[in-house]
């Protein structure tokens, strides 16, 4: 089996988390992380230092997807940057894994929904939290109620640890 060559682009807490959750601990069989993407160069070389990170850096993850180093980008960057940034991956032919949310304007999925359409890489897009238990039951009172539309907020809190 091929080695995968990811990137990842966005090197702020979640970018962070999954390069030393997936690639530094080895829990992504066949694939190899060789390439960063940030434009804040003090993230970059937090990466770098905290993680011992070899590989190349970017900072532009346009520069990134054209070098031909990466098959597979993970976007790790703010919500407004997701649909331009998976429509360029898709476009050039490298796979995508976008934090969700994909997009946050109802027009950009058709322009992400047809960039994956003409591409031969593939989309995916992290919902980690769809099998929790109150997501789950969510989702059967909305199924059986015939819900087709609702409104949700959600607080989240994150402290430093």
């Amino acid at each position: 089996m091929k080695t995968v060559r990811y990137g990842v682009i966005g090197l702020g807490n979640q970018g962070k988390k999954y390069i030393e959750s997936y690639f530094m601990k080895d829990m992504v069989p066949d694939a190899s992380l060789v390439a960063v993407c940030d434009t804040d160069p003090a993230a970059v070389k937090g990466v770098v230092e905290a993680l011992g990170f070899e590989g190349a850096v970017f900072s532009d993850y346009r520069e990134m997807i054209d070098s031909g180093m990466v098959d597979a980008v993970m976007i790790e960057t703010p919500h407004y940057d997701h649909p331009e940034m998976t429509v360029y991956g898709l476009t050039h032919g490298v796979h995508v894994l976008c934090e969700k949310p994909l997009c946050i304007k109802e027009e950009d999925i058709d322009r992400i929904l047809a960039a994956e359409g003409a591409s031969d890489a593939m989309l995916g897009v992290c919902h980690q939290n769809r099998y929790n238990p109150a997501n789950l039951f969510v989702k059967q009172y909305l199924q059986e109620h015939g819900v087709r539309a609702a409104h949700g907020t959600v607080a989240w809190h994150r402290d430093a640890a």
